[in-house]
């Protein structure tokens, strides 16, 4: 397998950050002692959450991109074998 593209890089850091906003929220909504900014909290949340799930689906497509690349060098690699027969 290839090392990890600059794109999985930067998608790592998203999700560490979408991490980052629901542990916060979290936080601040137990903290909170209004109606106002437990709403905000919820809302920080909620984009946490959102920001999440769009950088696991894009995961998944980097992960099946390379698996599939990985899977067509091996077969070139096959195919170009001298004196074997199919």
């Amino acid at each position: 397998m290839q090392a990890a593209s600059r794109s999985d890089e930067y998608l790592e850091m998203t999700l560490r950050s979408a991490k980052a906003l629901v542990d916060l929220a979290d936080a601040a909504e137990a903290a909170s002692d209004d109606a106002g900014c437990a709403a905000l909290y919820g809302i920080v949340r909620d984009c946490g959450y959102r920001i999440r799930g769009e950088a696991e689906r894009e995961r998944a497509v980097h992960k099946s991109r390379m698996e599939r690349a990985a899977a067509a060098q091996a077969e070139a690699r096959d195919r170009q074998r001298p004196g074997e027969k199919p």
